[in-house]
Parts: structure tokens; C-alpha cells; sequence
């Protein structure tokens, strides 16, 4: 036995400890690479596995080792991976990390994917192969995003050439424009842009490919659809290759709602600008910001000058003082007011009802004070008016007779129904001597103040004439009465009246008209117009008047003077109520009491004008002859 010499022995040993200090790296690279490696025996049984395959599959290299490669394959794949392991042990060949990707499975049921290379190993008499195996789920996913990015966005993402044609675009274009993608891809994209747009996105193209981006350009393209909507555009060139990367978005809506805003606010603004109300706003300092055309006018000021002012050098001091007072309030309370205020006019002081609010900026801070101020002094005064309106018609109701007189053998009824607060009609009751009564009705031209004022005149006069001259004849009381008014009626205003003296005895009735008429309804249906005598009076100095034969009332016979207000009401069709309805509706009234028969009047006149054809006043005397008079009884029963 031949005996190794100590060299020999020494370089065996160093050659010894270079294999293990060899084998001791190999093994820390196989551990530590960022490859996972798996070996399996010919049945497909794992024999080894580093960290990295048990990090990308989840499991621990315990749970791994002497399991079959199939734990690490999904279920729909197993029964085919044994099928091509099989095969590919039959002509085992080097397979580098060749790119190909499959389906692994992850301990905790989800799969990933992963590249797979083979290498057959041999040793002595078995075969191992060896995965080196590369997880690329992350990387793919992260692509899959950017994929997802780009045709998933709502923006219209699109590569284009400056020789004017789409390279890719993403989904959206589709859905938006309404074109599948071969139809945008095939034709230039200048002929979908609207022709008043071209020349400038020939220029956008230009400067894109001069190397400048181009923010927020704007143009319309042409949908499938047949319409126009506009987009806006973002993009830059991609380096030296002539590829524009670009981004636009759908504006259309937004520059609608831009429009409608701007048409709103220059309808707001035009509202502001005409309404009668003065609107104005001011800074927390009191420094206007804004007032209306309504305010320069009031206040003689030049439009645009009142900006910067405060109310000092607008106003008298106390009012400006007063309304810088109200303004601390607002701000002070941080809410709505309501105040009256004062402000100087060219005829004097006039009173606004302001409405006096903060505006708040994004922060919650007041950044200023605005109002509105509505000029109410007409309406002071109109309601000053009304009230004295009502105390005036209060007053002459008053001078109304408060209930007709009562005389055997006759039965009297009067009524007036103003058409405004205050009636130019008049009626009366007047009592004379040997049991003699007059009445009267008359009706002062125009409405309102003046012929109410003329009314109470004519009544004194009258009452006054009646009570001093009892026996003076009623002409001669017209011609008399004419004499006074003319003094003192305004030019043009006139008075009609209607006089009736009856002899309550004899129910003999003497009669004057000044333009004015009555009838009487006889008992058996027929009636009598007892005509004017006398022009109108008040207009002319000097008037004739002549005298009519006296008239007899027998027993259910109806004396009716009224005013043109119930002749002269009309209906909805312009239709006037007229002498012939009147008529009418005496006629078949006649044989109730003479206060029924002008309640029923009054009440036909009312339904047939409603509430807008009765514009003047209704005036009206019933007197009605009744069977209770013994000198009429004595009188009837010698009549042939």
C-alpha cells in the first residue's frame, strides 16, 4: 500500500477546504437570491426550496419539503402540469427563465403568477430539475394599473403624431364622441374638429412640436351623434420621436353652466340696476363696495363714484351717524335686521324700510354689510289717506238719514251705496211744514274729496232753503240753489238733483228736475217718467226752470228716483244694466215695501257688474202710496 506523501496530503486538504469554503457560498447565493429555486425529484416531489420560493408562495420550507410540486399549481391546472411533467421528463431540456408565465398558488388560497425556468440535473442515476422561479403579480399588477389608468379614466387620454392622426386612444374617446376606435385611428383628428377651430389647433399642433406644452387649449369635435362638444386639451411632446401624449376632458356642460351663470348674473345685475329699491354694500369699515343705479339717482351722485365712500360723504351727519349705527348692529348681531331709515330727497326727508344683512367670506368672517331700502313714503301717506278717507266717510254717513220719516198712507225708503270710500251721491228726507215732506237725490259729477265736499254743500244749502222758504216753490229753490253752487263748485263740475214735495195728506206730489228724472209705477202695471225741468246746476250762472202740473199717488202706486249708477253699471261684456232692466225690476218688485223694492235693486245691479262694473256710486228714493190715509181713502172712493 503505497503511502501518500505529507505534500501530498497538504494539497489535498487545501483542495479540500476550497471545495468546502465553495459549497459554503454556492449555498449562501442559493439562499439569499431574489429568484426562488425549487428542486424536485422525477416523481415531482420538492427535495428543496430557499427562502425566496417560500416568501412568494407563502408558505415555510417545512410545510414545502416532501410535498409534491402540484401543492403549489391551482386545482384546475394539477391534473395538467402532472401530464406535461411527464413529458418533459421524456426529453428534459434547459429551460433558462425563457419568460414564461403560469399560475401559482399561494397558501392562502389567491394565485399569483409567476416565470418559470427549468434545468434537469443529473445525479449518478436520478434525475432532479431545478425551478428558479420569478413572481412577477406585482409588476403586473402595477402595469395592469397603468393599463386600467389609461382606459378606465374619465379624461380622454390619446398618443398622436404632429402629422395629425391618433396612434392610441382610450375608451373614453369612444363613449364620449360616439366613434369605435378604428374609426379614430384611421382618419386624421383635424376632421373631427369643427372648422372655425382648425387654424387654431394647426397652431397648437405647431407649438407642441416646437417642444412647448399646451395648457388648457380649448376646440369642438365633431360626435357621431352629429353635434359638436367642446374639450379641453393638456399635452406635451414625449421626446424627440414626434409622439404628443395628450389629456383632454369634456367641457361642454361646464361652459353651458358658465354661460347660464353669466346670463344669470347679468340678470341679477340688470335686476339690481332697475329695481326701485335702493341695493347697495359695504365693507366692515363702512366704505361702500357696490350701490345701484337707483342709488345715484336719488342721490345725485355720478355712477361708480359712490365706490370707496362712506355715508359721511354722502349724507347729512345724524343720518350718516344712523346708519353706520345700523350697519355695527348687523355686524354686531351677525344677522338680518329690519329697521326703518330716513334719507334726504329734492321734495324732503323720505322713510325706507331697510332690510339690512352680512355677507360671510369662505372663512365665516362678515366681509361686509349689505341692504336693500324700499322707499315706503308713498305708502305712509296713502295709508294716512285711507284713515282719513275712513274718518271722512265715517262722517258723511252721518250726514245720510239715519231711518226715512214715517206719514200715514206712505212708505218712504232711501239708500246710498258708495262705489269708494267717499260718495258724491245724496239723498234726503226733509221735512217741511202742514205735514209736507221733500225729497231728494242728486249726484255730484266726479269722484273722491271734491264731489263728497260738494255733496255736504248742496245738503246744507237745501236743508237750510227748505226750512226758511217752505213755501217757496221748488223751482224757484233750483234757480236759487244753482245761484250758490256756481260761486262755488270748481270749473267744469255739475250737480243733478231731483226734488219731490208730497203732501202726506193728499199724497199730491210737486216736482223739479235738474237733468234728472223719476219714474212712477202705477199699481196696474203701467209707469210715468217724470222728466227733468232745469239743466244741470253749478255750471251756468242763470237757469229757467219750468213748472210741471202736480202728480196724484193712488194706492200701491211706486215713486222711484235714482241715480245713473244703477242705469250705467255694466257686466263683463260691456253691457250696460240699463233703464229697461230697471224697469223691469220695480215693475216686478212694486208690490213689496218701498226698502225691499231697493234692496232688490241694489242687489241685481251688484250680481249683474260684479266686483269691476260698478265704478260709481247707487243711489235711491222709494216712495210708495199705501191704503192708510183717511183723506186719500175719501179721495180714492170719489175718483169715477
Amino acid at each position: 500500500m503505497q503511502t501518500e506523501t505529507p505534500s501530498a496530503i497538504l494539497r489535498k486538504s487545501v483542495s479540500q477546504a476550497e471545495a468546502t469554503s465553495l459549497e459554503s457560498l454556492f449555498r449562501q447565493f442559493v439562499e439569499s437570491s431574489a429568484l426562488g429555486i425549487l428542486i424536485a425529484d422525477s416523481e415531482g416531489g420538492i427535495t428543496y426550496v430557499n427562502e425566496s420560493l417560500c416568501r412568494f408562495f407563502g408558505y415555510e420550507r417545512r410545510e414545502l419539503l416532501g410535498q409534491p410540486v402540484e401543492l403549489l399549481i391551482p386545482d384546475d391546472l394539477r391534473d395538467k402540469h402532472v401530464v406535461q411533467r411527464d413529458e418533459y421528463l421524456l426529453d428534459p431540456q434547459k429551460r433558462v427563465m425563457h419568460g414564461r408565465e403560469v399560475r401559482g398558488l399561494h397558501k392562502d388560497g389567491h394565485e399569483i403568477i409567476v416565470a418559470v425556468g427549468l434545468t434537469p440535473l443529473a445525479q449518478g442515476s436520478h434525475l432532479k430539475i431545478v425551478c428558479t422561479i420569478w413572481e412577477v403579480s406585482s409588476s403586473r399588477r402595477a402595469e395592469q394599473t397603468l393599463a386600467n389608468f389609461f382606459d378606465l379614466s374619465i379624461d380622454l387620454f390619446c398618443i398622436a403624431n404632429t402629422d395629425g392622426h391618433f396612434l392610441r386612444v382610450n375608451p373614453n374617446f369612444s363613449r364620449v364622441l360616439g366613434y369605435s376606435d378604428h374609426e379614430l385611428l384611421e382618419r386624421p383628428f383635424l376632421d373631427f374638429v369643427h372648422p372655425d377651430d382648425l387654424e387654431a389647433t394647426r397652431e397648437v399642433v405647431a407649438t407642441l412640436a416646437s417642444g412647448q406644452p399646451i395648457v388648457r387649449f380649448r376646440n369642438r369635435y365633431l360626435t357621431a351623434r352629429g353635434d359638436y362638444i367642446w374639450l379641453e386639451w393638456n399635452a406635451r411632446m414625449g421626446g424627440n420621436n414626434g409622439v404628443i401624449f395628450a389629456v383632454g376632458r369634456d367641457v361642454t356642460e361646464e361652459l353651458r353652466f358658465q354661460q347660464e351663470l353669466k346670463v344669470r348674473e347679468e340678470r341679477e345685475q340688470a335686476i339690481l340696476e332697475n329695481t326701485p329699491a335702493v341695493v347697495y354694500v359695504k365693507d366692515p369699515e363702512g366704505r361702500y363696495l357696490y350701490a345701484n343705479q337707483r342709488f345715484v339717482d336719488l342721490f345725485a351722485l355720478e355712477h361708480g363714484s359712490v365706490t370707496g365712500k362712506t355715508d359721511l360723504e354722502i349724507f347729512p351727519r345724524e343720518l350718516a351717524e344712523a346708519f353706520r349705527s345700523n350697519d355695527q348692529q348687523v355686524a354686531a348681531s351677525r344677522s338680518r335686521i329690519t329697521i326703518e331709515e330716513q334719507a334726504p330727497h329734492a321734495d324732503g326727508l323720505h322713510t325706507y324700510v331697510s332690510v339690512k344683512f352680512p355677507l360671510f367670506d369662505a372663512a365665516g368672517h362678515i366681509s361686509s354689510v349689505a341692504g336693500i331700502s324700499t322707499d315706503v313714503t308713498d305708502d305712509l301717506r296713502n295709508k294716512e289717506l285711507q284713515a282719513q278717507l275712513q274718518i271722512a266717510s265715517t262722517f258723511q254717513r252721518k250726514l245720510y238719514p239715519s231711518h226715512a220719516p214715517v206719514f200715514p198712507g206712505l212708505d218712504l225708503a232711501g239708500s246710498a251705496l258708495p262705489a269708494t270710500h267717499l260718495c258724491g251721491d245724496y239723498y234726503d228726507f226733509i221735512p217741511i211744514e202742514d205735514g209736507r215732506v221733500v225729497l231728494a237725490v242728486g249726484d255730484v259729477s266726479g269722484h273722491g274729496f271734491g264731489p263728497a265736499l260738494a255733496m255736504v254743500e248742496v245738503r246744507s244749502i237745501l236743508r237750510g232753503m227748505l226750512h226758511d222758504h217752505g213755501n217757496r216753490p221748488l223751482s224757484e229753490t233750483l234757480v236759487r240753489l244753482n245761484e250758490l253752487l256756481c260761486e262755488d263748485l270748481p270749473e267744469a263740475r255739475f250737480v243733478t238733483l231731483f226734488l219731490v214735495e208730497i203732501d202726506t195728506v193728499t199724497r199730491r206730489l210737486h216736482y223739479a228736475g235738474a237733468g234728472h228724472q223719476a219714474h212712477i209705477f202705477r199699481a196696474d202695471g203701467n209707469f210715468e217718467v217724470l222728466n227733468s225741468t232745469a239743466p244741470v246746476i253749478g255750471l251756468i250762472d242763470s237757469i229757467s226752470v219750468r213748472e210741471p202740473e202736480p202728480v196724484d199717488l193712488e194706492a200701491g202706486d211706486v215713486l222711484l228716483i235714482c241715480t245713473d249708477g244703477i242705469t250705467e253699471a255694466f257686466n263683463s261684456r260691456h253691457q250696460l244694466y240699463g233703464w229697461k232692466r230697471t224697469i223691469e225690476r220695480v215693475k216686478e218688485d212694486r208690490t213689496r215695501d218701498a226698502a225691499d223694492i231697493i234692496r232688490r235693486l241694489f242687489a241685481e245691479v251688484s250680481e249683474f257688474a260684479g266686483q269691476r262694473g260698478r265704478a260709481d256710486d247707487m243711489t235711491a228714493i222709494v216712495a210708495k202710496a199705501v191704503p192708510n190715509s183717511p183723506a186719500c181713502l175719501a179721495r180714492d172712493l170719489d175718483t169715477p
